[in-house]
């Protein structure tokens, strides 16, 4: 919050880095110091009733816009409004937004059901599903950053298992984010079989995400301690993207984020 709270006073972008709008509202001071709220909220009542509730909740509605994905790819279309007749529709964002979404919920409620916290059979179904949804669009996908995320989520619910043992008793559970380790490292290296014409997510490439991030932080000292501000990489882009971009389709486009997020973050 404190190094939020500090980007958003020297921000040059102003009401964008506190309220965020524009897409930028992921990025936004309000975002993160009730995100921040919401975590210790949960974190003090987690054991209660209403905290259980709370995550099956979350486990039907991202079960829902899971399979709601799902129909759209083959043309099964529930909502009546034309603009949700785009393949791949869904109500998170972007084909990489929504994996964004499903990899922290499947990491989670697997962490539930390894545990023996998943209290019901409702509860494992959910769990099951969301897991098998994320492992789809992951191989559809088949971007190598949500990969390592999803790598990395699973590695964390594996080392937990070490750090705290007596929570995780039924130790044959563990071969499930194993085994879906496995199976990103393979992604890692081979191409999906599958070939589905999702909407294409464009956005500047690593180096030129890199190279804007850097001459952001050369401007002057203040910048170099606390960056540009939440939600400016906009601007960022505006001052210092690759002149080459002036002869490609997108010369008028002012990309608001970098191909990855701590690059945007790096800003």
């Amino acid at each position: 919050v404190l190094a939020s709270l500090l980007s958003t006073i020297f921000s040059v972008a102003g009401g964008e880095s506190w309220l965020g709008y524009g897409g930028q509202e992921y990025l936004s001071f309000l975002s993160v110091f009730m995100g921040v709220v919401l975590f210790y909220v949960l974190l003090n009542g987690a054991e209660t009733k209403l905290a259980r509730e709370a995550f099956l909740t979350l486990l039907v509605s991202t079960s829902l816009v899971g399979l709601f994905t799902l129909l759209t790819l083959f043309g099964v279309y529930i909502l009546p409004f034309a603009f949700t007749h785009a393949l791949g529709f869904n109500t998170i964002g972007n084909p990489n937004a929504l994996i964004s979404w499903l990899i922290p919920m499947c990491v989670a409620g697997l962490g539930l059901y390894i545990t023996d916290a998943d209290r019901g059979l409702v509860n494992r179904f959910m769990i099951c599903w969301v897991t098998l949804v994320t492992v789809i669009f992951l191989v559809i996908v088949d971007f190598w950053a949500l990969w390592i995320t999803f790598l990395i989520g699973l590695l964390m619910l594996v080392g937990l298992s070490r750090l705290a043992p007596s929570h995780f008793e039924n130790r044959r559970r563990l071969l499930i984010p194993l085994g879906l380790g496995l199976l990103a490292v393979t992604f890692l290296f081979i191409k999906t079989p599958f070939n589905v014409a999702l909407p294409i997510v464009v956005s500047p490439d690593i180096n030129s995400s890199f190279q804007i991030a850097s001459q952001t932080l050369s401007e002057d000292p203040r910048i170099l301690l606390f960056g540009s501000g939440s939600g400016s990489f906009d601007l960022d882009y505006a001052k210092y993207r690759p002149v080459e971009n002036n002869n490609s389709p997108f010369w008028n486009v002012r990309f608001d984020r970098a191909q990855i997020h701590p690059l945007t973050l790096l800003a």
